[in-house]
């Protein structure tokens, strides 16, 4: 016969996942209950006291805790255990970690330090300029930020989702939560909304993009595509206003052009029973359907050629189908080049800028990479978990690293395969260089750092190797900037190098 002992609603509108109870093994009356937060009781369940807040704790918490005050304990509480023989010490499973008291619940503090368990979703950014900052969103743990060691600072709550940097400003950066609500900062630290009108549905987790090549350039998609070219000040509903597809299916990945800002892949996902599409603009307005033989699975993200945007991919979900489909023409015709990649969903894609044909792509398994176009891939495993689910790829352009963002085990980066030599001698990567503005217009100036050497030789090469131009030798004596022209360099990506006695060192460059 059961009895009841409260109508106090603990677990709210979490209950359908977030509720559980444990009794003390010392005695029946003491019992925590757990839902959006942490409850107790003496009286079997009569009286109810709250003993946690919620949120999501510090902003910078000590890589071995505590991550909150003492009455912190993540929202959202799935589990809860008594140690069998010392009734003082409760453990709680939350969307933050494990959380542990040592005096019976009146107290908790994190068991997280280290344990690495973050889940992070598409949408992460790194930096143009700077080659320790990247950021991503994570289920229910807000947004966070690299601090260059194996700690994060958190930036904005909710579940943190889409992220974007300006190119040219590493000041000036977005996060976002659920469903489109979007944050600016113009200053790295004070956040203010930006959010465009939005048309329902609208993905849980919804992309936007901040254009390579223009800055101001922002893209933010529901199931419309909201444009802004004043960095999210105001905003027009692009394409005559209508929905980005014709079935109102919410547009769940989005690529753009490194080269032209007007240049936009959106791909939407299946929704109330309506196929998923994929749609392009090359105008910045009106949008074509080219699905073309695509699969109706749920289109995860996609990459432009940083070269020639006529030349994107697209990774999907799903079993049973192809998982990465390559077009050559801006869409009219799409390839699967899944081959010999295992048979399970595939959520990320990009492409190495200085090198085409290298391509990475990240699914359930971990991460895989075709140096041919996708013609051929093999595993690029090393240093990951033996299976992780790669949820992004970010490069970052400043020190060649490629980097990982899972759903379930952080983030790991790792170098990039450099293919060719330059002059036939090996291109170096790490040395401290500078290069700035990048992407550049007109020229460029090239920081030197602490190089100390009398002469030294700057060159630019293109995406194949090609010398493009030559600066000849310069002097290096009182040196530690000098400003290079870039005319008669068409748009795209090169490669700069200083030739010293000591070695050749490159820098990326993107030329707009």
């Amino acid at each position: 016969t059961w009895e009841l002992r409260s109508t106090i609603d603990y677990s709210q509108w979490q209950g359908w996942f977030s509720h559980d109870v444990a009794v003390s093994p010392d005695d029946p009356n003491e019992i925590t209950v757990i839902g959006i937060t942490i409850w107790n009781s003496t009286d079997g369940g009569t009286v109810l006291v709250p003993k946690t807040g919620g949120g999501i704790g510090f902003v910078n918490p000590p890589i071995e805790g505590p991550d909150g005050p003492g009455d912190f304990v993540h929202s959202d509480a799935h589990d809860v255990i008594y140690h069998p023989t010392n009734a003082d010490i409760i453990y709680i499973a939350s969307d933050g970690g494990v959380h542990r008291s040592l005096d019976g619940g009146d107290n908790y503090a994190s068991c997280n330090g280290r344990y690495q368990t973050a889940q992070f979703y598409n949408g992460f950014s790194v930096s143009t300029n700077d080659p320790y900052f990247c950021m991503g969103g994570l289920q229910d743990n807000g947004t966070i930020r690299w601090n260059g060691d194996v700690t994060w600072t958190r930036l904005t709550g909710g579940d943190g989702s889409w992220t974007a940097i300006h190119p040219q400003n590493d000041d000036e950066f977005y996060t976002s939560w659920q469903f489109l609500n979007l944050l600016k900062t113009e200053d790295g630290e004070g956040f203010f909304e930006v959010t465009p009108n939005r048309l329902a549905p609208t993905s849980f987790i919804a992309p936007f993009l901040v254009a390579p090549s223009d800055g101001d350039v922002v893209y933010a998609a529901s199931s419309q595509m909201a444009k802004s070219t004043d960095g999210a000040e105001n905003w027009t509903i692009i394409n005559n206003e209508q929905t980005v597809a014709p079935n109102w299916t919410p547009v769940l990945s989005m690529a753009i052009s490194y080269q032209d800002p007007d240049v936009l892949y959106a791909a939407t996902a299946p929704y109330n029973g309506n196929p998923s599409q994929m749609m392009r603009t090359l105008n910045g307005n009106t949008f074509s359907n080219v699905t073309n033989g695509l699969p109706n699975r749920y289109p995860m993200d996609m990459a432009i050629d940083p070269t020639d945007d006529g030349i994107a991919y697209v990774t999907y979900a799903g079993f049973g189908t192809g998982h990465v489909y390559k077009t050559t023409n801006h869409g009219t015709t799409w390839t699967d080049i899944s081959t010999d990649l295992p048979d399970v969903p595939t959520n990320a894609v990009i492409v190495d800028p200085l090198f085409p044909n290298t391509v990475y792509v990240g699914n359930d398994f971990g991460v895989f990479v075709s140096t041919d176009g996708g013609e051929n891939w093999e595993t690029y495993q090393e240093g990951l978990p033996n299976v992780v689910m790669a949820f992004d790829l970010k490069i970052s352009p400043v020190n060649r690293k490629l980097r990982v963002a899972t759903h379930g085990n952080g983030a790991y980066e790792r170098d990039l395969i450099d293919e060719v030599s330059v002059g036939q001698e090996n291109v170096v990567s790490n040395f401290n260089l500078k290069v700035f503005p990048n992407p550049a217009v007109d020229n460029v100036v090239l920081d030197l750092g602490k190089m100390e050497v009398d002469k030294f030789s700057v060159n630019i090469f293109n995406a194949d190797g090609q010398l493009v131009k030559n600066y000849g030798e310069q002097s290096g004596i009182g040196t530690s900037q000098i400003q290079l022209d870039l005319d008669q360099l068409s748009p795209g990506t090169y490669l700069l190098q200083v030739k010293t006695g000591e070695g050749i060192f490159t820098e990326k460059l993107i030329v707009l």
